[in-house]
C-alpha cells in the first residue's frame, strides 16, 4: 500500500478551508459493535475538504497524541497514513459506536503536520473549528481502574442535579444562595431538601471511587495544553471513556455535588489516609477545566467576559503541570480560547519565528494592555533552551511559583494598589527585547537577610522574625519620614512576613490588621520559640486553638524571598537573588513592587522579581517620587 500524500487532498486555502475525515471501521471476524469489548478491525477512511465558514456537519475529536512515534496506520483512500497508537485506539472506539460513516476533524490527520505554513494558518482556525463542530468527543482512553463505574456515577448524579434545578443557581445572582444551601440543611429554599438528599445519596458512591478519580486525573489527556480550548468551545461536548459516554455538563454538575459530599466526608471521617486520598481527589484538574468551559460558554452567549490569554496562562502553568510537544504551543494552544487574542496580534507561526521571539512578543503585548502582574511569573533560572529570553518575559514552564499577591481575575476591589490609580505605561523601544516602562523608584536596597522557605524548620522562622526586628530598629535610627508615626513603623515586624495579607477562611484574603494579625504573629513567635528550645511538648489542644498555624500559612507567599532594608529605611521581602545595590520600583498600573538591577547604560536594568515594601502598598509613592522611565533587558 503506498504512503498517503496530502497533494491528493489539497486545501483551496489553508486560511479558509479544513479537511474532514470520513471514518468507518471495516468489518472483521472480531468486530463487535456497541459491546463492552474493545473494537477491532481496519480503519477505512477518506479526506474531504470543506469551507470553515459553512462547513459540512462534523464532529471534532479531542485526544492525546501519546508517543510521537507513528507506528499505527489507517487506510486513507487506498493509501497508508501512519498515526500514533493512541489516536488509532481512539478512532477504533469512535468508529465502533457508529451505525454509518462519521465525519471527524482530527488535527493529526486533517492538518498536514509536515507543512509548517499550512499548520500556522490552520491553528488560527481552531476557534471556528471547535465552535462549529456539531459535537466534540473528548476521548479519555479505554476503560480501566473502574472508570466505567465513575462514568455511570457522573451520568446519574449529573442527570439528577439537572432534574432538581441545580443549574439555575450557577449564576452571579444565586451563587451565594447555593453556598448557603451547601452549608445548612435549614435554609428556606426549594432546592435545599432535594440538594442535600442528592449529596447524601452520592456521597458513599463517591467515597468508594476516590482512587478512581485520582487515577483518571493522571491520564495524559488532562495534562495537554490543547485540550483546554477543545473542551471549552463546542456547546455539545461529551466525555468518552471506553464504551461510556457522558455529557460534559453532567460532569460539571456532578463535580459540584462531589465537592459538597467531600466536605461532609472530611468532617465525619477524620482518618489520615482517607483525608489524604480525599484531598488528592479534590485537587483534580477537571474542576478548573470545567470552570473555564463554563466561562467560555457564557462569553459565547453574551453573558460573561471570558478569559484573557494571561488568565489562561496563569491557570495552566502556575502551580500546574501542563505539557506540550512544541514549546511555542504554550501560547498558540490557548489563542483559540483567549478573548483578547485579536487585540494581542499574535499569529501562529511554525516556520519563521523562534520560541523566544514568540514569548517575548506575547509578554510585551499583554503588558502593553495592562497586565503588569505578568512580571511576577518571569522566574529564574529560565527553562533550558529559553535562556535567551529577556529577564522580564516569562517562559511559562509548568509549575511556576505563584505570586504572593493572589490576584483574582475579575476582582472589583483589589487589596493592594502600590501604584495607586495609575495605569500601565509602556514606552516604545527600537528593540523588542527591551521593555520600556514608566514607574517610580522607591529606593536602593542597603542590606538583605537570608533566603527564607516555608518548609524550613522553626529556627528559620525565628531567624526571619529577628532579622525584621533588627531592620525595624535600623529604620527607626534613620528616622526618615516614610511612616506616619513610630508605631506604624513597628508594625512592619508582623506585616512584612505575610506581605500585609492574611488568610481568613470566612472572607478569603484580607489586609493584615490589628489586633487579629499582630496577636497571631506573637503567638507564632511564641510557638516557634517553644519548638526550638524543646523545653516542653505542645499539646494537640494548644496547637488547635493557636492562631499561629494560620499566620504561618499566610507567610507561605513569601517562600523563596529574603528580607531587606533600603537606604531610607523601607523594609520588606525581595527576590532570593537580590543583593545590596538593587532597586525597589513601582511600575505604573502595578499592584505590587518589583526589584531591578542596574546594568550597563544609565536607566537600563535586568529584572529580578516581585517584592513587598511596607508602607508602599497603597499608592504612597505618587506623593513622594516623580514618575520616570525604566529600560529592562
Amino acid at each position: 500500500m503506498p504512503n498517503f500524500d496530502y497533494k491528493s487532498c489539497v486545501l483551496p486555502s489553508a486560511a479558509t478551508h479544513i479537511r474532514l475525515l470520513r471514518l468507518r471501521l471495516a468489518d472483521s471476524p472480531t468486530t463487535r459493535r456497541n459491546t463492552t469489548s474493545p473494537p477491532n478491525g481496519t480503519l477505512v477512511c477518506e479526506l474531504l475538504t470543506s469551507p470553515i465558514a459553512a462547513p459540512l456537519k462534523f464532529k471534532a475529536l479531542s485526544y492525546t497524541w501519546g508517543t510521537a512515534e507513528k507506528t499505527s496506520f489507517l487506510d486513507l483512500s487506498g493509501a497508508q497514513l501512519n498515526i500514533t497508537p493512541s489516536l488509532h485506539t481512539a478512532l477504533q472506539y469512535v468508529a465502533s459506536q457508529q451505525q454509518e460513516h462519521i465525519l471527524l476533524w482530527v488535527d493529526q490527520i486533517c492538518i498536514d503536520q509536515s507543512n509548517g505554513a499550512e499548520k500556522s494558518k490552520q491553528v488560527s482556525l481552531m476557534t471556528d473549528i471547535y465552535s462549529k463542530a456539531e459535537q466534540t468527543l473528548v476521548w479519555l482512553g479505554p476503560a480501566a481502574d473502574r472508570s466505567d463505574e465513575l462514568m455511570d456515577l457522573w451520568l446519574d448524579v449529573g442527570q439528577k442535579a439537572d432534574d432538581i434545578g441545580l443549574e439555575d443557581y450557577f449564576t452571579k445572582e444565586k451563587i451565594h444562595r447555593l453556598l448557603e444551601i451547601m452549608e445548612s440543611r435549614s435554609v428556606d429554599d426549594r432546592l435545599t431538601k432535594p440538594y442535600h438528599q442528592l449529596v447524601d445519596e452520592a456521597r458513599p458512591r463517591f467515597e468508594n471511587l476516590l482512587q478512581t478519580i485520582v487515577d483518571l486525573d493522571q491520564r495524559p489527556w488532562f495534562h495537554r495544553v490543547w485540550i483546554v480550548q477543545e473542551i471549552s468551545l463546542c456547546p455539545d461536548t461529551v466525555f468518552v471513556c471506553g464504551q461510556k459516554i457522558v455529557p460534559v455538563e453532567f460532569v460539571r454538575r456532578a463535580s459540584h455535588i462531589f465537592t459538597a459530599a467531600m466536605k461532609q466526608s472530611m468532617k465525619s471521617n477524620p482518618g489520615f489516609s482517607f483525608a489524604q486520598l480525599a484531598l488528592q481527589a479534590q485537587s483534580h484538574r477537571l474542576g478548573p477545566l470545567l470552570s473555564t468551559r463554563k466561562r467560555r460558554q457564557k462569553f459565547a452567549n453574551g453573558e460573561g467576559e471570558g478569559d484573557e490569554l494571561f488568565h489562561l496562562l496563569r491557570k495552566l502553568f502556575v502551580e500546574s503541570d501542563t505539557r506540550v510537544t512544541q514549546t511555542r504551543d504554550r501560547i498558540y494552544g490557548l489563542l483559540g480560547l483567549a478573548v483578547d487574542a485579536e487585540q494581542l496580534e499574535i499569529e501562529p507561526d511554525y516556520v519563521t519565528l523562534d520560541v523566544a521571539s514568540i514569548f517575548t512578543h506575547a509578554a510585551l503585548a499583554m503588558i502593553t494592555r495592562g497586565r503588569i502582574e505578568l512580571l511576577s511569573f518571569s522566574q529564574f533560572p529560565k527553562e533550558d533552551g529559553l535562556e535567551g529570553l529577556p529577564t522580564w518575559a516569562p517562559d511559562w514552564r509548568p509549575n511556576l511559583a505563584p505570586s504572593y499577591y493572589t490576584i483574582f481575575e475579575f476582582a472589583e476591589n483589589h487589596l493592594l494598589y502600590a501604584s495607586g490609580i495609575t495605569k500601565a505605561s509602556v514606552v516604545p523601544t527600537t528593540n523588542q527585547n527591551i521593555l520600556g516602562i514608566r514607574g517610580y523608584l522607591v529606593d536602593t536596597i542597603e542590606e538583605v537577610g537570608n533566603v527564607w522557605h516555608a518548609s524550613d524548620a522553626h529556627a528559620s522562622y525565628l531567624h526571619l522574625f529577628k532579622t525584621l526586628q533588627e531592620f525595624c530598629s535600623k529604620s527607626a535610627i534613620k528616622d526618615e519620614p516614610i511612616y506616619e508615626d513610630p508605631l506604624r513603623r513597628a508594625e512592619a515586624t508582623w506585616r512584612v512576613p505575610v506581605g500585609d495579607l492574611y488568610w481568613d477562611p470566612e472572607v478569603d484574603y484580607i489586609r493584615a490588621r490589628k489586633p487579629l494579625v499582630e496577636e497571631a504573629y506573637h503567638e507564632c513567635v511564641r510557638i516557634s520559640e517553644i519548638m526550638v528550645a524543646g523545653t516542653r511538648p505542645l499539646t494537640a489542644e494548644e496547637l488547635r486553638r493557636s492562631p499561629s498555624g494560620r499566620y504561618r500559612n499566610s507567610m507561605s507567599g513569601m517562600d523563596g524571598k529574603r528580607p531587606y532594608i533600603t537606604r531610607r529605611g523601607y523594609i520588606g521581602m525581595c527576590p532570593g537573588s537580590a543583593i545590596a545595590g538593587d532597586v525597589v520600583v513601582v511600575f505604573c498600573g502595578a499592584h505590587i513592587p518589583y526589584v531591578l538591577r542596574a546594568c550597563g547604560e544609565e536607566d537600563t536594568h535586568t529584572f529580578l522579581g516581585e517584592a513587598y515594601c511596607d508602607g508602599m502598598m497603597d499608592g504612597e509613592i505618587l506623593k513622594r517620587e516623580r514618575e520616570r522611565s525604566f529600560l529592562i533587558v
